[in-house]
């Protein structure tokens, strides 16, 4: 696999400048929200389903220390490492 990080902006312009990729991303765009608008109709609970996933990722995101510590549990009993920074800087 080739690190292409470096790249990115550079590639990243070039797929802006790309004809043929813009449309289909414009053709893909409009096929994804009918596709949703199909789905959303078709599903009576959606607005309910919707509102019990924006609570679960609220609480989530409210107690995400516990989770966090949870699953370095769980890393390190499979015999893995879960390293914590404290700041981006000492992330990378």
């Amino acid at each position: 696999m080739e690190v292409t990080s470096d790249k990115f902006i550079p590639l990243t312009q070039a797929a802006l400048k790309d004809d043929r990729l813009q449309s289909a991303l414009t053709q893909l765009s409009g096929r994804l929200a009918a596709g949703r608008a199909l789905g959303v109709k078709a599903l009576p609970e959606f607005d309910t389903l919707r509102a019990e996933a924006r609570d679960i990722k609220n609480h989530t995101l409210q107690h995400l220390d516990l989770y966090l510590e949870k699953f370095e549990q769980q890393v390190i009993e499979q015999g893995g490492t879960v390293h914590w920074a404290s700041s981006d800087e000492e992330a990378r």
